[in-house]
């Protein structure tokens, strides 16, 4: 049973209805979510990248010492970057960062 056929992909049925959300989902994702690493230095980052809109989401995961301090997104430049801030002014830590831009 053919039930519909998204962005050229082969059409959902009961066969290949998984497999088929599972690439279209995947382009989704590509085309909203860029992820990235960034070092620490003094407690601060700027973080360079034009993916960044002034209503985009920004997830941060801390690697390494999670006691080092708290972790805050300190400015955004809407096409240009977004700085990454710890509440300790010596933290040094590697911190992984998504940005998930928004859909409407």
């Amino acid at each position: 049973m053919k039930i519909l056929q998204m962005d050229g992909e082969g059409p959902f049925d009961d066969l290949e209805g998984n497999a088929a959300f599972g690439r279209l989902f995947k382009k989704f994702l590509d085309k909203n979510v860029v992820t990235g690493l960034a070092t620490l230095v003094a407690g601060t980052v700027t973080v360079s990248t034009s993916a960044v809109e002034a209503d985009s989401v920004i997830t941060l995961t801390p690697r390494g010492n999670t006691n080092a301090g708290s972790l805050d997104i300190q400015t955004i430049t809407a096409g240009t970057s977004f700085v990454i801030r710890s509440s300790n002014a010596s933290d040094v830590r590697v911190v992984g960062w998504s940005i998930s831009k928004s859909t409407t």
